[in-house]
This record gives structure tokens, sequence and C-alpha cells, in this order.
């Protein structure tokens, strides 16, 4: 049993939470918002829920064994992120969750963890000034650079069902995605571990797909139109950039430690959160 804390609870930190809950850990969930916290406190019983902003003194922070900044950097980062590293003793492990996005276009190519760094976006660009800072002042920091994340709930199914999901330009460069729940196990796997040789570690399922191709199975497996196209030209430059990387990642270091997709494909797991979701037909 170990103590962890989620700081930033939003769709990945409630399942990660849950995770953790179901095998003995203590857990502590953080919200920047009372309204926030009473929602986790209800959902997510068994854990503490905290009203806690990114940068703040951490309360017992030594109680914790592993912090998990899960929060999207704003404008004022890496500054928040760096306080909480800088709280923390080198026994404590902090994980933060970052993006492919820090990788450079690959066009095509295989995007094994020490590809190219080169973000694309403003928004890659502050995940990865936050990685930096992390690893300069708190050496026990691994960054984990995460696909497109789906799942219950999420993910283009439910964009295609509400009808507001497009197809940008010829939607033909190779996208990696990744299960909400191998990432959790993942998460888990990199947080438990006794010790790891590598600070950084990229993640995705076993078959990157096109846009299109993706859209296609989607449409046919929910009975749905195929969604609209729209000229690259009219989207924004982080639109365009994202799915214009061309990336298919492959996550050695992972599978290296043992860790494989549950979902290696997005038919595995859009049939896991259809499933779910048909279970628990209130899911949001």
């Amino acid at each position: 049993m170990s103590r962890w804390a989620i700081l930033g609870c939003g769709y990945v930190g409630r399942r990660l939470a849950t995770a953790l809950l179901g095998d003995g850990h203590e857990v502590t969930v953080t919200s920047r918002t009372d309204e926030g916290r009473q929602a986790l406190a209800t959902a997510l019983p068994q854990a503490r829920a905290l009203c806690y902003r990114m940068g703040e003194t951490i309360e017992n922070c030594s109680q914790y064994d592993v912090l998990v900044i899960s929060s999207a950097p704003d404008d004022t980062a890496p500054e928040p992120e760096k306080a909480v590293a800088e709280q923390l003793s080198q026994e404590q492990r902090l994980l933060y969750l970052s993006t492919t996005g820090v990788y450079a276009q690959a066009f095509g190519a295989e995007v094994a963890d020490d590809f190219t760094i080169a973000p694309g976006s403003e928004r890659s660009m502050r995940r990865l000034c936050v990685e930096e800072s992390l690893s300069s002042c708190h050496p026990s920091t691994i960054a984990l650079r995460i696909s497109g994340i789906y799942g219950p709930g999420r993910g283009v199914h439910m964009r295609m069902r509400h009808g507001n999901y497009r197809l940008i330009g010829a939607a033909d460069t190779l996208v990696s995605r990744i299960y909400v729940d191998d990432l959790v196990d993942a998460i888990v796997l990199l947080g438990t571990a006794d010790a790891l040789a590598h600070k950084t570690f990229v993640i995705g399922d076993d078959e990157p797909t096109t846009a299109e191709k993706h859209a296609k199975g989607i449409a046919k497996a929910l009975g749905l139109p195929m969604p609209p196209t729209v000229a690259a030209e009219e989207v924004s430059e982080a639109v365009r950039t994202m799915l214009g990387a061309d990336r298919k990642v492959t996550p050695q270091r992972l599978h290296a430690l043992g860790w494989r997709a549950k979902h290696p494909s997005w038919r595995e797991g859009l049939a896991a959160a259809l499933a779910e979701e048909a279970r628990h037909p209130s899911f949001p």
C-alpha cells in the first residue's frame, strides 16, 4: 500500500483514483474549486478530496509516496508546477502527465521515447517547459508523454454522436491513441516500480491509424453517417499541428517494464467504452 496525491483530478485522475483505491492504496484527490472538490468527494467517497490550486503549499506533503500532476499548464507555467516539486523530498516520486506533442512531426515514422523533441504548438511547448523545470529541481520526476486519450464518455465516438466532429483535410496522417485504463495501468506501474532507468516514457496503443479510417470504423459500429470534412485552412494552427504530426508512437520503455496495452487498437477500446456506457447510461 502506498499513499498517492492526484493534483488536478479530472477524467484520467478519477479513473486512476478508482484503480488505486481498488488496490488498497490511500488516495488524495484535488480540484481548484470547492464545487469540484465536492463532486470528487461524491464520486470517490473512499478518497480524501481537497480544494487545491497548483503551486500552493501542499498540506502534510511528506505523507505522500507518489504525487501525480494531471492538470494542464496555464500561461503561468512552469512556476506553479515547480513550486510543487520544490516541496518534495528525493524519496517522493513525482509523475507528470505530458503529451506526445513535445515530439517533432514524424511523417509516418515510429516515435519511440528518444525521438527528436520539437514541440509544434504553444500547448506542447508549455508541457515541455514544465517537464524540464520539474526534472531540474526534483530528480525523481517521471514524465509520461501521452497519445490521444479516449474511453467511456470521451473520444471521437462521443463527438460523432453529438455531431460536432469534423475530419480535417485529407485526414490521412497517423494518429496514436491510448485507452484511458491502459494509461492508468502505466501510471500505476511508473508510480510503484522500485527503480526506473529513465525519466521519460511515451505511451500509445499498438495500432495508430488515420482519422479517416478511425471515423469510418466508428460510423459503422454506431450506425452513424461519416462526419463532414473541412479544409485544413479553416482550423487553428494548433489543431493542424496536432493532426498533422503523423506519428506512430512506440512505447519501448514501457514495454521493457512489462506494460502492454490491454486495448491494442481503437476497436477493442471502442468496444470497451460502449460496453461501460451501456452498463451506466448516466455516464457523463
